[in-house]
């Protein structure tokens, strides 16, 4: 499966701005959090550093990213990080506190993950303005929606009766695509663009 082959879930987010922009600026939002023990780095991406086969479950684990711009989309970066909550309340404050659009995906490549989960969110403005997702606890399943759909999306979906089959992997990697990055090339996660990278070293 293209550059991600291997992976049983992955999780990222995209950026309408150059990875430098993004880069420069969260370093700043650690900075102004008082946050010790980062270490910065720039280089060639390489996914598999920063996690594999999937995002880290639990808050336990150092954290670890990395961003870098689209070789097809230059108007476009991708942020991953290790861990499996995407650093939802950073970004959401960070576009808060910087401005312009953040989309965040987590999607379930392998159907026997331990906790599959197919998730979009959009921040804008240190806001939440669009939720989609379907996960499974347990044997159960539910799915959530929460602000104005977009143009992209398929609504009809939602409305099917067996709540398992009101979001997959596939729409989302759809959505993905549409938003400016494609999940299924090889470009994307072989990117031969600079990489900008942080990892913390220990805890504070």
């Amino acid at each position: 499966m293209s550059g991600i082959s291997g992976y049983s879930a992955i999780s990222f987010s995209i950026f309408n701005t150059h990875a430098s922009v993004v880069f420069n600026n969260i370093k700043d939002y650690l900075s102004f959090s008082k946050e010790k023990n980062w270490i910065y780095s720039k280089g060639k991406i390489n996914i598999h550093d920063i996690y594999f086969p999937e995002p880290l479950m639990g808050g336990n684990h150092l954290p670890k990213f990395s961003i870098w711009d689209l070789a097809y989309n230059k108007d476009t970066s991708v942020f991953m990080i290790n861990l499996a909550d995407n650093w939802y309340r950073r970004l959401k404050r960070y576009t808060g506190l910087f401005g312009g659009r953040c989309f965040q995906f987590y999607i379930s490549i392998d159907p026997k993950v331990n906790f599959p989960a197919f998730i979009m969110n959009c921040f804008e403005d240190g806001e939440n303005i669009r939720t989609v997702q379907l996960i499974c606890e347990g044997d159960k399943w539910s799915f959530f929606q929460d602000g104005k759909a977009f143009p992209f999306e398929n609504k009809n979906i939602y409305k099917k009766r067996k709540i398992r089959d009101r979001l997959t992997a596939e729409l989302l990697i759809e959505y993905s695509s549409k938003i400016g990055c494609k999940v299924m090339s090889d470009q994307t996660w072989l990117n031969e663009s600079e990489a900008y990278g942080g990892i913390k070293t220990s805890w504070d």
